[in-house]
């Protein structure tokens, strides 16, 4: 197992709240920018050459290179600049955040939102593309999707407030089997919970499969997703 990075707890600190820098957004912005400016020098010659091509070109890129140069490259770039903004916003909103306390964890991401008692905060880990809250007895209150940009702020937050940091590699990765319905090692009630949650992923009912992955909690069970299979440990 990773050695935690932690240092004593301060009497009274505030909350600390971890997600993704907000620095992010007018990075992406620029990059969306420079991009869209590369394409208004670009886009004539490149309608011109699938006109050459295939006899064809999409209608937003004919119209594109029939403004002059200097306009074309002000207007992609702009739409490059909001496009960049618009990556920015869905890459923060399909992270968590994170709620860093005295008195234990709270995780958001979107509509759905857990807390975590500290007494049952064995550790954290970000083995991407997972956040992990993990319990004394290797129970997983809290696994959701979450990405490695947020690494260094979460541990230093849980460093400063006494959790355990287990890094950025699952020290238990190896435990992890690939789910077989009905094979041996599980009980009947976690293998309908597993179906049931395979089938609530496949339509979209995030809800419901968040349900499902309680009730397995509560039978001992962790489960994980992997190449569009579920994964399962004993805790």
């Amino acid at each position: 197992m990773t050695d935690p990075a932690t240092s004593s707890p301060s009497v009274g600190a505030p909350a600390t709240t971890v997600r993704l820098p907000p620095a992010w957004y007018p990075v992406l912005a620029a990059v969306g920018a420079v991009l869209g400016v590369g394409a208004g020098f670009a886009v004539r010659p490149l309608v011109g050459l699938l006109l050459d091509l295939v006899d064809g070109a999409p209608g937003p890129l004919r119209l594109a290179a029939e403004l002059p140069v200097p306009w074309a490259v002000a207007v992609l770039g702009v739409l490059g600049a909001v496009g960049g903004l618009w990556v920015a916003d869905a890459w923060e909103k399909d992270n968590p955040v994170v709620t860093v306390g005295p008195q234990g964890l709270a995780v958001r991401r979107g509509d759905w939102s857990r807390h975590v008692d500290r007494a049952r905060v064995a550790g954290v880990l970000l083995a991407e593309p997972d956040l992990v809250v993990r319990e004394p007895s290797g129970a997983e209150p809290v696994r959701v999707k979450a990405d490695r940009a947020v690494a260094g702020r979460l541990r230093a937050a849980l460093g400063d407030h006494g959790y355990r940091w287990l890094g950025t590699t699952d020290p238990l990765e190896d435990r992890f089997t690939p789910w077989v319905d009905d094979a041996p090692g599980l009980a009947p009630e976690a293998h309908a919970l597993l179906r049931d949650r395979r089938r609530a992923l496949a339509d979209g009912r995030a809800g419901e499969a968040d349900a499902a992955r309680d009730a397995l909690t509560g039978l001992g069970v962790a489960v994980r997703d992997r190449g569009g299979a579920q994964e399962y440990r004993r805790c």
